[in-house]
């Protein structure tokens, strides 16, 4: 948990996560001091997970350490007050949100599926909050599953921190990475990001792998089309965050007589490509047939992330 490699310490912290004890805890609770991003989200998704409070930062969670004489209650006592609120009393400003999954990452990679089913027409729009933020509480619109991608993506953008990380790859049978590296998000690069938002055109098939191997070559773990980007082990990876969005089950590349593809050969992929950078991936599925969602359930289950079905 202390190791000077980010990939050390991710691991650490998800082998934390499943030690039910005392020293697990305060493990974690001190390391959260020093980390930030993702590793701070992971952390104290373990702790909630271990003791069953909502701290979110790290000096609440060690200040409810010390007031329960730094021994793990047990798990049934632990939302009892006796230490700590259960709820934390100030808001935990850096958390994004992409169809309602949160991430404190700063370095974020949206996958969007750009594949000719994406026109299809969206069902009566309902009033329902995707985000859960103040700011951003009102549903996105849109008329196609095209149109309320992109809205919901250029939202997403929009409330990342100037300082922040984030890149795109638009995908149908063919790979279209919005830059071919990671990118500040400052107010020209998301005014950029943008205006590719909203040329970028629905056809095609579902060429999902060939995606993939373009995320992970930005994030530096083989090489691709891309610009392939250092690994720093103090920071991690360039990217160690992806959101993917598709309505489809993947298929192969071609543009005639096009086939499904099997998805155990892309999870059989990213597993060997993820083995050491411990990325996370959410999957959203859109109106996804059977074999769509089996595979985006998959995707994220084997990487530490969280799937959302939606219908529209």
């Amino acid at each position: 948990i202390k190791d000077a490699d980010w990939s050390v310490r991710s691991a650490a912290v998800q082998s934390l996560a499943a030690t039910a004890s005392s020293e697990a805890v305060g493990a974690l609770i001190r390391a959260m001091q020093n980390e930030k991003g993702r590793l701070a989200g992971d952390i104290n998704k373990a702790l909630e997970q271990l003791t069953g409070r909502n701290m979110q930062f790290g000096d609440m969670w060690a200040k409810w350490w010390q007031g329960v004489g730094e021994q793990l209650p047990a798990r049934k006592e632990a939302g009892e007050d006796g230490g700590g609120s259960a709820t934390p009393t100030r808001k935990f400003e850096n958390t994004d949100r992409f169809y309602g999954i949160e991430t404190r990452s700063d370095r974020i990679l949206y996958i969007i599926d750009v594949s000719g089913s994406m026109n299809k027409e969206v069902e009566e729009f309902k009033q329902v909050t995707i985000t859960g933020r103040k700011d951003i509480d009102t549903p996105v619109g849109g008329k196609t599953r095209i149109e309320v991608a992109k809205n919901e993506l250029k939202r997403a953008i929009g409330q990342l921190n100037p300082k922040k990380y984030f890149a795109i790859i638009f995908f149908n049978q063919a790979t279209k990475p919005w830059r071919t590296e990671m990118v500040k998000a400052t107010p020209a690069n998301k005014k950029d990001a943008y205006r590719s938002i909203d040329v970028v055109k629905a056809s095609g098939s579902t060429y999902t792998l060939g995606a993939l191997r373009e995320a992970f070559s930005m994030a530096g773990a083989i090489r691709s089309g891309g610009k392939k980007q250092a690994v720093t082990k103090r920071e991690g990876p360039a990217l160690d965050t992806i959101f993917l969005l598709s309505d489809g089950g993947p298929t192969d590349n071609k543009t005639e007589a096009v086939k499904p593809m099997d998805p155990e050969l892309i999870l059989d992929n990213v597993r060997g490509w993820n083995k050491d950078l411990n990325v996370v991936i959410h999957t959203i599925a859109v109106h996804t047939e059977e074999l769509g969602s089996y595979f985006l359930k998959q995707l994220a289950a084997q990487n530490n992330g969280e799937f959302r079905a939606r219908t529209r």
